[in-house]
């Protein structure tokens, strides 16, 4: 979940952590607490193409030097993929997934979940696989 708004002493700020409900919070600003600036984040571009049957490319942004993990799952959770897992500078990085999971098999058609993890923050993404 992303903290967007917080920048008067109150601000209400919208969360969806899922699809079906809507919560609104409403923060106070506390002195003295450093905020999250927008060099902090990090931001996922849409995966292309998608669907996909041969490869995908994805695509994100971070904003410093941090250790990341991509890794692709299936729809039961499970982890299928691991694309990268280690530190990477600050800046725009490009990654593609050839449909095999980690023992170099190719996947299933069906729909699998990609997952960006950079420091506390995490984007997920839905992916479609055809043959």
């Amino acid at each position: 979940i992303g903290w967007r708004g917080i920048d008067a002493k109150e601000s209400p700020v919208s969360v969806i952590p899922h699809a079906d409900v809507l919560i609104t919070a409403l923060f106070e600003t506390v002195s003295g607490v450093a905020q999250k600036t927008e060099s902090d984040r990090i931001v996922m571009r849409n995966a292309y193409p998608n669907p996909c049957n041969a490869e995908t490319t994805i695509e994100f942004y971070i904003g410093k030097e941090q250790d990341v993990q991509l890794s692709v799952f299936d729809v039961r959770g499970r982890r299928v993929k691991t694309i990268i897992a280690g530190r990477i500078a600050a800046g725009q990085h490009s990654f593609s997934w050839d449909g095999l999971n980690d023992g170099d098999k190719a996947v299933a058609s069906g729909v699998y979940f990609l997952r960006l993890r950079a420091g506390e923050e995490c984007r997920q993404q839905k992916i479609v696989r055809v043959d």
